[in-house]
């Protein structure tokens, strides 16, 4: 289980990248919910999938091309910590931590530095 649920993962940080065409919907619940989300104001909000979709659509006109590398990615249950970059001048990190529901990316924790 652990090692499709970081497949799962690789395949939801891979929508960061712009050339991905894989099928979010066979990736992420409708039920997903993204915590920790930094917001405008300047606190954290919680983002349902369709505001997670404006976020990287929004992402990929401001960054793109843009490409993400796996770094790192630890599983127990179905909780997996991955830790990727955006291997470029500016790379940015990424860590996330995700909650895998019936096969499906279903919470996220994250933290960019």
């Amino acid at each position: 289980m652990t090692d499709s649920n970081k497949m799962l993962a690789r395949r939801a940080l891979g929508f960061w990248a712009s050339d991905n065409d894989d099928d979010i919907e066979s990736v992420f619940s409708p039920e997903y919910v993204n915590h920790q989300e930094p917001s405008i104001e300047g606190d954290v909000k919680n983002l349902d999938l369709n505001g997670w979709k404006t976020l990287v659509a929004g992402h990929h006109a401001a960054f793109s091309p843009s490409r993400v590398e796996i770094l790192m990615q630890i599983a127990e249950a179905d909780l997996v910590t991955t830790v990727g970059a955006s291997p470029s001048s500016t790379r940015a990190v990424i860590s996330a931590t995700i909650q895998a529901a019936k096969q499906r990316y279903g919470r996220e924790w994250k933290l960019i530095v």
